[in-house]
């Protein structure tokens, strides 16, 4: 038997494991108290997952960054004033939720931050 497309699926190892779990159970006498040991497994495969999909959602943002100071080192023909307005609104949202939503729970570094630019600024 060779290995499935969807062996690497989180659905398909929770459910492999699961019915590890009840044909133990079933075959051992009495049933054991599985469920709690299902909920760990269920949740560390949703840790994994979401993760996995920070991972990747921080290399978009990566590659965004990277595809936009390319373009801004290629001459074209839309204003440079307007592309600065496009960079800087990128800029803030980057600053406001780099580690965590900085705009809806304001935190002691997006204080400073704010701080920083209206209070103490450099003119």
């Amino acid at each position: 038997m060779g290995h499935d497309k969807g062996s690497n699926n989180p659905l398909t190892k929770v459910s492999k494991v699961t019915q590890k779990k009840v044909s133990r159970t079933s075959s051992n006498g009495p049933p054991r108290n599985y469920r709690g040991a299902l909920e760990v497994d269920l949740k560390t495969c949703a840790k994994r997952a979401k993760l996995r999909v920070y991972n990747e959602f921080q290399k978009q943002v990566v590659d965004a960054w990277r595809d936009i100071n390319e373009e801004f080192l290629r001459p074209t023909v839309v204003p440079m004033p307007l592309l600065m307005c496009v960079l800087n609104l990128s800029r803030v949202m980057d600053v406001i939720y780099t580690g965590g939503d900085g705009y809806t729970h304001v935190g002691k570094v997006m204080k400073n931050n704010v701080a920083s630019l209206l209070i103490h600024s450099i003119v």
